[in-house]
């Protein structure tokens, strides 16, 4: 899947292979051509930027980059809010543990237990994740790509 990066900061797709960008490198043509859609996941302006700054290619339109550096890139962030989001459910449901304690003795050490479990675990994967977006994030601006960006009206956030 591509990304395209249109001034200031829109962001279209398309679902050909990441590939494609090595291929008009090497051949010539213009990756703006191609048939392009709106994205439907929301997407920081900013970090699409320095993504693209780093792993793009300047067209006629803007930037074309592959999505696997922003996918991994977004990917540390979703999972911490997904994580979040768990605990707190976790919290709401906490008064109905009297309950099920009541009915199965052990249930809310149990409880505590598989969720500390899969919270170490999901912070593991963060971490994880974290340092395959530091890596992307670490490549050098191209400075061709800046400049074709900012002569076309981009902007960098």
């Amino acid at each position: 899947m591509l990304f395209l990066l249109t001034p200031p900061h829109a962001i279209l797709w398309s679902d050909l292979p990441e590939r494609t960008i090595d291929i008009a490198r090497e051949h010539g043509g213009d990756l703006g051509r191609l048939d392009w859609r709106d994205t439907e996941e929301p997407h920081d302006p900013a970090t699409v930027v320095q993504v693209a700054l780093r792993h793009g290619e300047a067209c006629s339109r803007g930037i074309v980059f592959p999505a696997s550096p922003l996918i991994a890139v977004e990917e540390p962030g979703k999972l911490a809010s997904l994580l979040e989001k768990s605990q707190e459910s976790e919290r709401a449901l906490a008064p109905h543990d009297e309950v099920m304690e009541a009915l199965m003795p052990g249930w809310i050490e149990h409880g505590r237990k598989l969720s500390a479990d899969v919270d170490e675990s999901v912070r593991r994967t963060i971490a994880r994740e974290q340092e395959e977006a530091d890596a992307f994030m670490a490549a050098p601006v191209r400075e061709d790509v800046r400049a074709a960006w900012l002569q076309m009206g981009g902007l960098v956030l």
